[in-house]
């Protein structure tokens, strides 16, 4: 079901009445209560709703386009583009949701602390549900655990002590609190907070565990280091364009790895590195067909299925599968894929605003580079431009500035482009055959101020 409220874009996906149905009160559906079950699922979409326009709401005042997507574990807004996001705002964000819970039980409290209703009737029922749901949910909402808006908060928090590494501290908390949690609610016998809670802890250990970058299967068996080699060669040669020497080499292993129980956890990286291989080559048809041969109780990563739909021809829900992997895988890769469909969507002012994001704020300067060169040879100068920029400011890398003289020189803008020029130079870019051949520079040598900028080289130590 899609539809817009107050402007935001909503997607409630199936699982979600499937899980709220198996939420209601088992009295109710034994007893064949459906007046009751009804106006449980209608509260539990009513509340989850309004919790989730609350973040978009802080994300609207920020400038960012949000999106809901209401799912079968509760909700999930997308920030959608607009302007880069400071670490507090965005924990600001986070408590918007339960604030906005809060918000809506204020006249139900009111409704049950004056109102005269009959005891067991729907009317009390709705309102202590109501009531439930808002404050109850809202309170848990807020604890320190991973996904929950607490644990964003923590993270923000964590982050601002620790830098890069506080997002990985944030996860091992989640852990621990939610290990904690899950003990307390079995005590008091509260089964579904208990699952709840574990639920996070699992999704903290996935993410902790997940490698960097290289989009593989995040549990791994302890294999051959000739083997383990021999992979991330696979990847170094899909990350320098040689995507058949990489299946080559993964063939060449599976052909020598028996088909049997004890090897199904290689098998399962060798033909993920496969299907990454075939669709960096361009060849979707072929990822598919490689992906169907996972062995029977392996799955590709996150990222991976959500590429392969995207290849599959369902961009819509192969975006919002992107878009969950990117939060919730490290490294580079997710960033890259990401930003890929974006500029093969024609929307590269989003993958602007991804890199834009605290979490693209983590992606290495290589990553930077790349999506600048693709949104650069895509011809889409104003966003390169943009990219490199960010990159600058944030590594100080010569070749961050060279490529803003090139996207300058593009766009006609001359004297922007022997600034930059300048400040390459001055920190250390000393490719002077690239910057008097390159073509992408030639408005800048016309200029007769070009010899005295790139004569300006940064002092020999």
């Amino acid at each position: 079901m899609r539809f817009s409220l107050f402007g935001v874009p909503v997607h409630v996906r199936p699982t979600f009445w499937l899980v709220a149905l198996m939420l209601a009160s088992p009295r109710h559906l034994q007893e064949g209560e459906w007046a009751h079950v009804a106006s449980w699922i209608a509260i539990v979409f009513v509340s989850v709703l309004v919790h989730e326009l609350g973040h978009a709401w802080a994300m609207r005042a920020l400038g960012r386009a949000p999106r809901i997507e209401l799912w079968a574990m509760g909700g999930l807004t997308h920030w959608g583009e607009g302007p880069r996001i400071s670490g507090w705002k965005r924990a600001v964000v986070s408590l918007a949701g339960p604030t906005a819970g809060f918000a809506l039980a204020l006249p139900i409290a009111i409704a049950a602390r004056w109102g005269t209703f009959e005891p067991g009737s729907l009317e009390q029922d709705a309102i202590e549900q109501a009531l439930w749901v808002n404050l109850g949910w809202g309170a848990l909402n807020l604890l320190p655990i991973l996904p929950l808006d607490g644990g964003h908060v923590m993270e923000v928090t964590l982050t601002s002590m620790f830098g890069p590494r506080g997002p990985r501290f944030a996860r091992y908390a989640s852990i621990a609190l939610s290990a904690i949690a899950a003990v307390v609610a079995m005590t008091y016998s509260v089964p579904g907070l208990a699952f709840i809670a574990l639920f996070a802890g699992m999704q903290s250990m996935r993410a902790l565990g997940a490698p960097e970058g290289d989009g593989s299967i995040p549990a791994r068996a302890p294999i051959d280091p000739a083997i383990e080699r021999a992979i991330e060669d696979a990847w170094d040669a899909i990350r320098g364009g040689r995507e058949d020497d990489a299946i080559t080499a993964c063939d060449t292993i599976l052909a020598s790895t028996p088909d049997d129980e004890a090897s199904a956890p290689l098998r399962a990286r060798l033909l993920e590195t496969i299907a990454w291989a075939h669709l960096e080559a361009g060849r979707e048809r072929a990822a598919l067909e490689i992906s169907r041969r996972m062995p029977p109780r392996f799955r590709p990563s996150a990222l991976l299925a959500a590429r392969l739909l995207l290849a599959e021809g369902k961009h819509t829900e192969g975006m919002l599968a992107l878009e969950r992997a990117w939060q919730d895988t490290p490294g580079d890769l997710p960033g890259l894929v990401l930003a890929a469909a974006h500029i093969d969507a024609r929307q590269p002012e989003r993958a602007v605003a991804m890199l834009r994001s605290l979490r693209g704020a983590r992606l290495s300067t290589h990553a930077h580079l790349t999506i600048g060169a693709a949104l650069f040879y895509a011809e889409q100068y104003e966003p390169a431009l943009a990219v490199s920029e960010l990159g600058w400011n944030r590594f100080h890398d010569p070749t961050h500035a060279y490529n803003a003289a090139c996207s300058c020189a593009r766009l006609g803008r001359v004297d922007a482009g022997l600034d930059w020029i300048g400040h390459a130079v001055r920190s250390g870019f000393d490719d002077v055959v690239k910057l008097e051949s390159d073509d992408d520079l030639a408005p800048l040598r016309d200029d007769p101020r070009w010899r005295e900028v790139v004569s300006a080289r940064s002092p020999k130590r």
